[in-house]
């Protein structure tokens, strides 16, 4: 007990990153990567090698960062459509009891619907999950199913959370696409992999089945607009149905708990060398986190920020254009990847490049 104390007490003295998510479980890769790697600043007195680009390591000192959660949004599965999702995987052919042949849904068959289904977030990724431990769906079936199944996934985040729900529940299907990173990278990566599946011919094209594409309300239309694009020759086009599986609001009180931890972080880091950080994974709660910051104005017009010391990072280019566009407002930092890695690569090399 004394020793967890000690560890708590040695962790409130470290710079905070604020991370606006909901912790994964059973384990968090974002908290994992902050508590066991450090990163470079320069030497309170600097050395004149440190003033130029080229810094040697004896101008540097290492600093760790505290991980702190601020979810930011709220999530609930869309009941109307989960139901649907299990018609999908009901049978709809009858067959002769104990014949041994597997009953025809959506997902298997002659002439079946769907050869796939998409992921490109965790929520949609849980939402699966509840949907095929809840609705009473029989093992006998989901099994069957997924011997011709792939699950499409848009990177290793969402892969994590979808293999130990396909090991239970899907135990044929395979999982594709988890060095794609982002949407786009996706949609080309299911074109060639898809119609490599299903090779078509004049005869054969339009029996091709289509993916099914489980997303919340808000989200890009890169993936259905690629696959169905009038530009491709019709043989590869892959028609798309999106299907609402969840939706999501910002979280209740997110501005006053994200405004009280950074006011402490503010409180603790005298340091001007060591800026925090706030790592946004959406644009919900954008407007919340610029005002906080003293980005915005009461009337949502950009200020300046040039004495601000908690920097923002973005997960990836759409949050990015979205504070673009909506606040003409740019983050300090783009994750080249949407990882830990990605957003621990983007804090370092900013670090090493801050003028002092």
């Amino acid at each position: 007990m004394e020793q967890s104390t000690s560890d708590e007490s040695s962790r409130s003295q470290l710079p905070p990153v604020f991370l606006l998510k909901t912790p994964s479980t059973p384990r968090d890769l974002y908290e994992e990567y902050f508590r066991n790697n450090t990163f470079a600043i320069r030497q309170q007195q600097q050395t004149e090698s440190s003033v130029d680009d080229d810094i040697a390591d004896d101008d540097l000192e290492k600093v760790k960062y505290d991980p702190i959660f601020v979810p930011v949004l709220s999530h609930r599965f869309h009941p109307e459509n989960s139901e649907i999702v299990k018609s999908y995987f009901m049978p709809t052919t009858a067959v002769n009891k104990g014949d041994g042949k597997p009953l025809n849904n959506a997902f298997l068959g002659q002439g079946k619907k769907y050869g796939g289904i998409i992921f490109t977030s965790q929520r949609a990724v849980e939402a699966m999950g509840h949907i095929l431990e809840h609705e009473g769906i029989p093992t006998k079936i989901t099994t069957s199913t997924s011997k011709d199944l792939i699950l499409y996934t848009v990177g290793p985040a969402t892969t994590r959370t979808l293999t130990p729900i396909r090991d239970k529940y899907l135990p044929f299907a395979t999982i594709y696409g988890d060095e794609a990173g982002n949407g786009e990278d996706l949609a080309h990566l299911i074109l060639e992999h898809y119609n490599s599946c299903y090779p078509s011919t004049a005869e054969t094209h339009s029996q091709k089945p289509g993916l099914l594409f489980l997303v919340g309300e808000q989200r890009r239309d890169i993936i259905p607009k690629t696959l169905m694009s009038e530009d491709l020759d019709e043989s590869q086009q892959i028609n798309v149905d999106e299907l609402v599986v969840y939706e999501t609001t910002q979280m209740e009180g997110f501005e006053t708990t994200l405004q009280d931890v950074v006011r402490k972080g503010e409180e603790l880091v005298k340091d001007v060398r060591i800026p925090l950080w706030t790592v946004i994974f959406s644009p919900t709660g954008c407007n919340a986190v610029l005002r906080t910051l003293n980005i915005l104005d009461e009337n949502n017009n950009t200020i300046n920020d040039s004495r601000r010391n908690c920097r923002i990072i973005t997960i990836g280019p759409t949050t990015r254009d979205h504070l673009i566009t909506k606040y003409s407002f740019e983050p300090d930092v783009v994750a080249q990847k949407p990882t830990p890695e990605g957003i621990g690569e983007g804090i370092r090399e900013y670090l090493l490049a801050m003028k002092l």
